[in-house]
């Protein structure tokens, strides 16, 4: 049986695990299902200094209590271009409370989880001082990397075409299919070591079938309702909120910014790929808690 998972957003979590913990533990419990953790999520919650009663103590709790996994989002992007033509059915996980703290004593168990929100895993490359640094760096590109985007878009004509502007983003978020397309285009030497992707992207133009990418084709849906037809202003905070959409298809419920949510049950109505997770804005998450 496949794991059923949930993702809430940062801020959420917070209010979640407040005065609703007894609710949302109760709810997890029910209805069987695993917390998603991202690295963005962590950079959000991180202190460098561990004092008790901080606000990371209740979620620590909860994860003391449910089965939860880290899902890093640049590798589902990697995961689903391999994939393609095939698309992903299970979430990539890059590490699992089932497997890594199996055997462990509760304190043992605190002490890790407690060091999860203020350090990382030791010896495993999840450090939190250098993903806060990256995370801070990120934000800062992320307006001028869309202001580029819309600029590209609009020299090239797809600005108004929703199926060209979206196929068009997500071979842009896909690193490997990127740089391929440049090397069509002649922009770089052609390298055999991309001679399948080439083929791929080949596929992809004739097809026009990104959307198999579900995670990536999901990102740019968001970037194109929000962007273009709502033509909301780019925050630096809106990566982190529009990247962990990435995760949501692999989701069975996902509780996301309030900035997004509407824009998320738009596509469900449009898109019966995506109708397979129950999306909740907070007030209807907490409704659902009441009953």
């Amino acid at each position: 049986m496949m794991p059923k998972y949930i993702f809430i957003d940062t801020a959420h979590l917070r209010i979640l695990t407040g005065e609703h913990y007894d609710a949302l533990s109760s709810y997890l419990h029910e209805h069987d299902l695993e917390l998603v953790i991202t690295p963005m999520l962590l950079v959000e919650y991180f202190s460098p200094k561990l004092q008790a009663g901080d606000r990371t103590a209740n979620a620590v709790m909860l994860l003391m209590e449910h089965d939860f996994v880290i899902a890093n989002q640049d590798t589902i992007m990697d995961k689903e271009e391999a994939a393609y033509p095939a698309s992903l059915v299970r979430l990539p996980i890059a590490w699992s409370s089932r497997d890594s703290l199996v055997g462990k004593s509760d304190e043992e168990r605190y002490q890790l989880l407690y060091q999860l929100f203020h350090h990382g895993i030791p010896g495993t490359g999840y450090d939190l001082k250098t993903w806060a640094e990256n995370h801070k760096a990120g934000k800062a590109e992320w307006v001028v990397d869309v202001a580029h985007i819309l600029n590209h878009a609009a020299q090239a004509g797809t600005l108004g075409n929703k199926e060209d502007f979206i196929q068009s983003l997500d071979i842009r978020l896909c690193n490997g299919l990127e740089l391929a397309a440049r090397q069509l285009k002649g922009e770089e030497k052609i390298d055999r070591f991309y001679t399948e992707r080439i083929k791929k992207l080949d596929r992809i133009l004739k097809k026009k079938d990104t959307k198999l990418m579900k995670g990536i084709h999901l990102t740019s849906l968001i970037t194109w309702y929000d962007y273009v037809i709502a033509k909301k202003a780019v925050l630096p905070s809106d990566k982190a909120d529009i990247f962990h959409a990435i995760i949501y298809p692999y989701c069975s419920v996902v509780i996301p910014d309030a900035s997004r949510a509407d824009v998320i049950q738009r596509i469900q109505r449009e898109d019966i790929r995506y109708r397979q997770m129950q999306c909740y804005r907070i007030k209807e998450f907490l409704e659902v808690l009441q009953h």
